[in-house]
């Protein structure tokens, strides 16, 4: 009877750690195609339009935006822009600040001598003010 209870916690502390098999398909909610350019509405053409010239113009440098652009989308094209280079500006300064607070400058312990000069000094500074005020050590 040991020995069948034995082999049993075995066969299960064996178990314990086999493997799993996992699950191999994937099922996935989202829709990944894109809608044929026939199926849009009017809004979604003039969205899709409006999108991928954007995507063609967004990477441009500012002379090059210059050149080529004008009214409205030059507008948008420097709002983008300014509002990126805020962003980074901004990201620099966090990241300064966070560095001076990982920075952080250690100060070096006194030497023996100087632990004696400032307690010496903290005595005369005690003396002084004790005279000042009048007390007279009693003897």
């Amino acid at each position: 009877m040991r020995v069948l209870v034995a082999l049993l916690s075995l066969a299960a502390g064996a178990n314990a750690f086999g493997v799993m098999p996992l699950n191999t398909i994937s099922r996935s909610t989202s829709l990944n195609i894109a809608i044929g350019d026939d199926e849009l509405s009017a809004a979604q053409a003039e969205t899709r339009t409006a999108g991928n010239r954007w995507a063609e113009i967004r990477h441009l440098s500012d002379e090059e935006a210059d050149e080529q652009l004008s009214g409205e989308e030059l507008e948008a094209f420097k709002t983008y822009h300014q509002r990126v280079k805020d962003d980074n500006d901004s990201v620099i300064e966090l990241a300064a600040m966070i560095m001076k607070g990982v920075d952080i400058p250690q100060v070096q312990p006194k030497t023996k001598g100087a632990r004696k000069r400032d307690k010496w000094a903290g005595a005369q500074a005690l003396a002084a003010a004790k005279l000042k005020a009048g007390y007279v050590k009693p003897y």
